[in-house]
């Protein structure tokens, strides 16, 4: 019998095998990476920046996840590119932080 993961690394445990959880699980490993279960919106002002359903958390430290986001789903208009590296190379190409 094989344990179950859960996003691209680590055991599943209790709390992440709850189908009803839509919270990220306390502590990650770093370079976790996990699909959000929440619609998740971004403004700035009130324009509406982004709306996706498909971000995801990622770990970069372990206790705090980051959303990850993907272009596809983010209005470009209203950012700026200021040439900063990828941080985590666990995170596919195509999501923005």
């Amino acid at each position: 019998m094989t344990t179950p993961t859960v996003g691209r690394r680590g055991p599943a445990t209790p709390e992440s095998l709850d189908p009803d959880r839509d919270y990220p699980r306390m502590v990650g490993d770093r370079g976790l990476v996990e699909p959000s279960p929440r619609r998740v919106r971004g403004y700035f002002d009130d324009a509406l920046v982004f709306d996706t359903t498909r971000a995801l958390y990622v770990w970069e430290i372990a206790y705090y996840p980051q959303y990850y986001i993907p272009v596809s789903d983010v209005r470009m208009e209203h950012l700026q590119d200021e040439n900063h590296a990828r941080s985590c190379s666990s995170v596919p190409r195509g999501y923005i932080r």
